[in-house]
């Protein structure tokens, strides 16, 4: 079959050929009034409307300035490191425009996720604390296990009790008492607290009898998440314009999500959240007086 060109017209009704002519010489049936052998096609043809030669050209002109305004963002990409408190603070104050992100790290990513809830120490008789100000975000997740790992004793019971914030007034309720039933030897116990406890943000306190010291640690596990981060309310932060920035009436990042925005020259950003959250922040470099005017 020959390839017809775009040019060429698809008739609406079936062609007949004579049978004995060879398929290159097959002409069409008189009665057809037709002159060219044209090839009836099944598939309505796509017609291309093809633009002003200018507006290809303007399309370009504007990728290639875009590529060339990134590019000039110098003197590159930094990194640092802020911390975001109870009481609003100054993040980021430039003499000059800037591109920035600001990433909310999460403490837990994946389907299943695992770390340490309270480090290793040696706690003295009578001490006792808990995790509240370094909660755990685990609203992806719906089951949790415990571990605590008793790595020497000086005769003190350790008692673990989860915890979760109410999202109404933030305080901490006990959901579980004593989940690993008052251990004092030397050794590793599990605890399965299933989903009692695992709400938005979790906590544990702890203490130890008056009977002597203990060093020990607690490790958790978290299953059966969702894609995602454990996206802690608690964790998020709060960007505002000025120190009347609240929880609440600022604008969230929350745990585990980031944010890029670009801030104009002697321009302020403030920040708060309900605990200590350790921020990243990503310079994308400054743009000099002449990048502005253009």
């Amino acid at each position: 079959m020959k390839r017809r060109y775009p040019e060429e017209v698809y008739y609406p009704y079936p062609i007949e050929y004579e049978e004995d002519q060879p398929y290159e010489e097959k002409k069409l049936m008189p009665e057809l009034g037709i002159k060219r052998p044209y090839v009836r096609s099944e598939i309505k043809p796509k017609i291309t409307k093809y633009k002003d030669p200018l507006w290809y050209w303007s399309r370009m002109y504007r990728d290639i300035n875009t590529l060339v305004y990134l590019n000039r963002l110098e003197p590159g990409l930094f990194s640092r490191v802020v911390t975001v408190t109870s009481t609003p603070a100054i993040i980021l104050r430039e003499p000059v425009s800037r591109a920035y992100i600001l990433l909310n790290p999460s403490r837990t990513v994946g389907l299943t996720t695992s770390g340490t809830i309270l480090s290793s120490a040696l706690r003295a008789a009578g001490a006792s604390g808990n995790t509240q100000a370094s909660s755990l975000g685990v609203g992806n997740y719906r089951t949790m296990r415990l571990f605590l790992n008793i790595s020497a004793t000086g005769g003190g019971v350790v008692v673990v009790n989860t915890q979760s914030e109410d999202p109404v007034s933030s305080n901490y309720a006990t959901t579980q008492n004593d989940i690993f039933g008052s251990q004092s030897a030397v050794g590793t116990y599990y605890a399965d607290i299933g989903e009692l406890g695992v709400d938005t943000d979790f906590a544990i306190s702890w203490s130890v009898s008056a009977a002597g010291t203990s060093t020990f640690s607690v490790g958790y596990v978290l299953k059966d998440g969702v894609g995602g981060s454990g996206a802690g309310l608690s964790q998020a932060i709060y960007l505002g314009g000025s120190n009347s920035v609240r929880v609440g009436n600022g604008s969230p990042i929350p745990e585990g999500q980031e944010r890029s925005f670009f801030l104009r020259a002697n321009t302020e950003l403030w920040a708060v959240s309900e605990v200590s959250v350790n921020v990243q922040v990503f310079e994308l470099g400054y743009l000099d007086s002449e990048s502005e005017e253009d």
